[in-house]
């Protein structure tokens, strides 16, 4: 196991099976292109719902994500030949869907605060093989997402 140093987390273990390999890295994160790896994980003790992706190039980077479906949230996708050769996914494999969640920023005078709400990025999900541990982030869905209410 490694140790990673975090900026969020302290110190933790970094297990082999636990790092996934973003060829494309992150494509909404502007001047962090060269962060390609991270480890995918949960907090010990804690409820495996939701996970966290952070950086191993940067200490600073971590993302909360989730399993789509736990908000109800089903996608159907297509994804293109390029796609499906990018996560080195066969025929028959299956891939699955993560999305960040986070809390906006609200500026109260000269004081900024997170906001309350807890928001999902429904339009840029992370599609990962997990099995390969690659991904990328599908950026722009529109029509291709359904959302469901199970009640």
């Amino acid at each position: 196991m490694q140790q990673l140093s975090t900026t969020r987390f302290g110190t933790i273990e970094v297990h082999p099976d636990s790092v996934f390999t973003f060829p494309k890295g992150i494509i909404q994160l502007e001047g962090f292109e060269h962060c390609t790896h991270y480890t995918l994980f949960h907090e010990e003790g804690s409820s495996s719902v939701v996970h966290y992706l952070q950086s191993m190039e940067d200490p600073d980077l971590s993302f909360t994500v989730v399993d789509p479906a736990i908000l109800n949230v089903d996608y159907q996708l297509e994804l293109s030949d390029e796609e499906c050769a990018l996560l080195n996914v066969e025929e028959g494999e299956s891939v699955d869907v993560l999305l960040m969640v986070y809390r906006s920023l609200v500026v109260d005078g000269e004081e900024i605060k997170q906001d309350s709400s807890i928001k999902a990025q429904t339009k840029s999900p992370l599609i990962v093989n997990t099995a390969k541990r690659i991904g990328f982030q599908k950026v722009g869905l529109k029509s291709r997402l359904v959302f469901t209410n199970e009640d």
